[in-house]
């Protein structure tokens, strides 16, 4: 059973992440999405650089990989995604990661799952090519294929993450900004133009809130999350996720104006239930281990 307190704090973590893709749309209105990933980057760096803490050869090196696919490459592709895509959109394809978490088990950690489990890999991704393909006006291919990428990317960070223990969420985090900064600065230089761009034309009274945003309160709720999965059984808790694609779309349609069509309600509820499936069978395989 799961006390009110930490239900509480699960569904404030569900607010948070859920909100982030109206914020990452907000941000990439005003600059362009690799620089303002980098900007934040900069601001965490500076905020989080007293928490650093050297955490050995071994779990630096692994860190590092970390970083690597989390930081710069699920980050990087989300960020760049829904630039290219409406944010109701991306909050729904945000769910596969579950679905990735899977096959990467199975592929890469030998771990097997029954018929009830492939089927909701199966319903997931249908849910999937409904949304992509149905609808009268498409969402852009590019987005989603980028969107599909950084779920692929989270999935092989948090399998990364299972060894490593005994770290400190905010130095751990500290470690995330301060190392994925230049790599990201780099694509910004590479793929954008920030040195010409016109930041006189920048609203900064949304940009700099969105990014604060990003910096205290996305990394914020991290740090407790990771906080609430040691103290509660994995049959809890988790399940708060499925609730995001739904706070996504309402939060959208209120900040963005957007608007949803049936054709991605039938898939964002197939894919729902698909990765609810998938999530139920994962949780009561952990409980009989």
């Amino acid at each position: 059973m799961v006390a009110s307190k930490d239900l509480s704090l699960g569904l404030l973590v569900m607010l948070v992440w859920a909100a982030n893709a109206v914020v990452i749309k907000f941000i990439t209105l005003e600059v362009e999405p690799f620089t303002g990933l980098a900007i934040r980057l900069i601001l965490g760096s500076l905020v989080l650089v007293p928490f650093f803490r050297w955490p050995g050869r071994d779990k630096f090196l692994r860190i590092s990989l970390i970083v690597l696919f989390m930081a710069v490459l699920h980050w990087g592709s989300l960020i760049w995604s829904i630039d290219r895509l409406e944010a109701s959109m991306a909050s729904i394809l945000m769910q596969i990661q579950v679905i990735f978490a899977v096959l990467i088990g199975r592929f890469f950690f030998k771990e097997t799952f029954g018929w009830r489990t492939g089927a909701g890999i199966a319903l997931g991704i249908l849910g999937v090519v409904i949304l992509t393909g149905l609808p009268e006006n498409p969402p852009d291919f590019t987005g989603v294929a980028g969107m599909v990428f950084s779920m692929f990317t989270i999935a092989v960070s948090y399998a990364l993450m299972k060894p490593l223990k005994d770290i400190h969420p905010v130095n751990y985090m500290a470690h995330m900004h301060l190392l994925a900064a230049l790599p990201v600065i780099g694509l910004a230089l590479f793929f954008e133009t920030p040195l010409e761009a016109d930041w006189r034309a920048v609203d900064y009274t949304i940009l700099i809130p969105a990014l604060l945003f990003q910096v205290f309160m996305v990394g914020g709720v991290h740090v407790i999350w990771q906080r609430l999965m040691t103290r509660n059984a994995m049959s809890g808790l988790p399940n708060l996720t499925l609730l995001l694609p739904v706070l996504g779309v309402i939060f959208a349609m209120i900040f963005l104006g957007e608007r949803v069509a049936l054709e991605m309600v039938f898939g964002g509820i197939l894919t729902m239930i698909g990765v609810g499936i998938v999530m139920v069978r994962r949780q009561k395989r952990a409980e009989r281990l």
